[in-house]
């Protein structure tokens, strides 16, 4: 059996590229999960126009992120120590 060679790849147009850009066919040909890229596949070349959405880009590290709102109490508190003033 042949080894096999990993040589897929992406050259983004831009230099500041978001990964989140990448079409979810395109996504599963660079990762192997298909043979054949989207262009030659006749279901992913046939896109319906209700499927097409534009790319979400990535807020990780953003005011944007996604923050779950709590009710709950803390079950910990950050330890702040009782020291005397020194004389």
């Amino acid at each position: 059996m042949p080894p096999v060679v990993r040589s897929r790849w992406v050259e983004y147009a831009k230099h500041d590229y978001d990964a989140a850009h990448i079409n979810p066919g395109w996504h599963a040909w660079i990762s192997y999960m298909v043979d054949k890229p989207p262009t030659e596949d006749p279901i992913m070349a046939s896109t319906q126009s209700w499927a097409v959405q534009p790319p979400n880009p990535n807020f990780t590290a953003t005011r944007g992120n996604y923050a779950p709102y709590n009710t709950v109490k803390p079950k910990i508190r950050a330890w702040e120590p009782k020291a005397v003033a020194r004389q």
